[in-house]
């Protein structure tokens, strides 16, 4: 599929709204529509409303699982990235704090090229891409926005969006916000849940193993409150299968350690390749999990240290079961993972790698197929 170039005022919501009020519409059209007779709304109660939004927005969207990939959302990447750094604001003075979280400054021409190449390998691969356009001053609530390359902030499951609560980046609170309104306009994903209240909740980088089986953490970017809230909404867009939810417990307090390699993110320590096949970075995750995974029956691909401190290899792209995107420069892990019998797409990610990033974190799931589960 081609790379989407449409404008950044197109709206496929607007399109689907077009299209309803040029159609030849009939009474067989109205649910339950029975010829002078009321509407017996116990009926229109038992809808299910993964039937109904697709109607009202003129798309599906989500990702439940590790179907086949069909389409995601990347940012353009301008000279707003260094905004945090500009001699208009005071954070300048302090560049120890800045960076303490673990991002970097960046060079916008190594990125803008590497995000380039990343739209073509996606397109290539038959994945639609939309690109977002955040503006020339996209602000935060406590300053200018920081890393609109890392759209992974809004997560899409079937019926919608979650707007995330971060846990760890003052200039992350808004990034989020931005997205659900830009998925809603742009695109039709109608928002389905915020994280409220105490809550911390980063949902876009929790993991689904399978359509039957979601993976969430306890770290920065995720806490106790944040899974209650969380676990029902996806339970509920999971439909009629029975979840396996397992949580891993991450170590370090930042989003990412560069002594150690270990992160935040669960998508920084673990990613699925295949239905019985994981990518493993093994001291960013707790023995409980080593112990799920043994259990489960997972071929296990390790990460070393060297390269996981430089690259973060687990912080990849499923395409669909045994094939995903991954960090060309992890040669390691890659070889690693092609010996499992895992196809692998290398992306250049040298600048992003660099400063903080990777290929989950740079990419906006929009929609997955349904794919395999795991327990039956």
């Amino acid at each position: 599929m081609a790379i989407e170039q449409t404008p950044a005022t197109a709206s496929q919501y607007e399109d689907h709204l077009r299209a309803l009020r040029e159609r030849e519409w009939t009474l067989d059209d109205v649910p339950y529509y029975v010829p002078g007779e009321a509407t017996d709304f116990a009926d229109v109660a038992a809808m299910d409303y993964q039937d109904i939004y697709p109607e009202v927005w003129g798309r599906r969207c989500g990702e439940n699982g590790i179907g086949r990939l069909r389409e995601v959302a990347i940012s353009r990447i301008t000279d707003a990235e260094l905004a945090a750094y500009d001699e208009r604001y005071p954070f300048h003075t302090d560049i120890d704090w800045l960076e303490s979280h673990g991002l970097q400054q960046a060079d916008i021409s190594k990125m803008q090229e590497e995000q380039a190449q990343y739209a073509e390998a996606l397109a290539g691969a038959g994945v639609t891409v939309h690109w977002i356009d955040w503006g020339e001053a996209p602000m935060s609530a406590f300053g200018p926005m920081q890393a609109m390359w890392a759209p992974s902030d809004l997560w899409v499951i079937r019926g919608g969006s979650i707007i995330q609560k971060t846990g760890w980046h003052p200039f992350s609170f808004g990034r989020s916000e931005f997205l659900a309104r830009w998925a809603q306009h742009h695109l039709g994903v109608p928002v389905l849940y915020t994280v409220v209240g105490k809550g911390v909740q980063e949902p876009a980088t929790t993991m689904w193993f399978a359509d039957d089986v979601w993976v969430t953490g306890i770290s920065a970017a995720y806490n106790a409150e944040g899974n209650r809230q969380l676990e029902p909404v996806v339970r509920r867009s999971a439909g009629d299968v029975d979840l396996e939810v397992h949580t891993i417990y991450l170590s370090t307090d930042r989003f990412v350690d560069r002594d150690s390699g270990c992160s935040a993110h669960l998508t920084n320590a673990i990613c699925p390749l295949d239905i019985d096949k994981v990518l493993v970075y093994p001291s960013a995750v707790d023995t409980g999990t080593h112990e799920w995974l043994k259990r489960k029956g997972y071929q296990v691909v390790e990460v070393d240290r060297d390269e996981q401190i430089l690259y973060t290899p687990t912080n990849t792209i499923p395409l669909e079961p045994g094939a995903v995107f991954m960090v060309k420069e992890a040669e390691r892990a890659v070889a690693a993972v092609r010996k499992a019998g895992v196809e692998v797409i290398e992306v250049p990610n040298a600048e992003f790698s660099r400063i903080g990033g990777a290929l989950h974190c740079r990419t906006l799931r929009v929609l997955r197929d349904p794919g395999p589960h795991k327990n039956g």
